[in-house]
């Protein structure tokens, strides 16, 4: 368990391996506790996953550096793996499951390309504080 105490500025936890673990959070009298999982993903599926965001045109209308939607790394935070995967294959707005309403936006991904897309994603800069459960 990592325990982090402090008000506005909490920073950055650095993880060492992959796995499943809590942060416990101390401000005042107050304590939370937040599940958190980590997962490791390889250089090599990293690349294989910004190749298919560059092959499909993905950078058109999402910009890894920011923007909206924000899909580096702060704006996916709270999502799983499977909304991610949900928002590219299907189409699923990754916040409620509706459908995206743009046309097209439903990609084939090969199981090599799965985790490799989800790395690359995860592996952008964060533009921002990560965002808030829109649910």
């Amino acid at each position: 368990m990592l325990t982090v105490t402090g008000a506005a500025d909490i920073g950055t936890c650095t993880a060492v391996a992959a796995g499943t673990g809590n942060v416990q959070i101390n401000s005042g009298s107050s304590v939370a506790f937040v599940p958190v999982t980590v997962t490791q993903y390889t250089s090599a599926q990293r690349t294989a996953g910004e190749g298919v965001f560059n092959d499909n045109g993905c950078a058109g209308c999402h910009q890894p550096n920011g923007g909206n939607p924000d899909i580096t790394s702060s704006g996916l935070a709270e999502h799983t793996e499977a909304q991610i995967l949900g928002a590219v294959q299907s189409g699923l707005n990754p916040e409620d499951g509706s459908p995206i309403p743009v046309a097209g936006h439903s990609f084939t991904l090969t199981d090599d390309q799965i985790p490799g897309i989800v790395a690359y994603l995860r592996s952008l800069p964060a533009a921002g504080a990560p965002a808030a459960d829109g649910r």
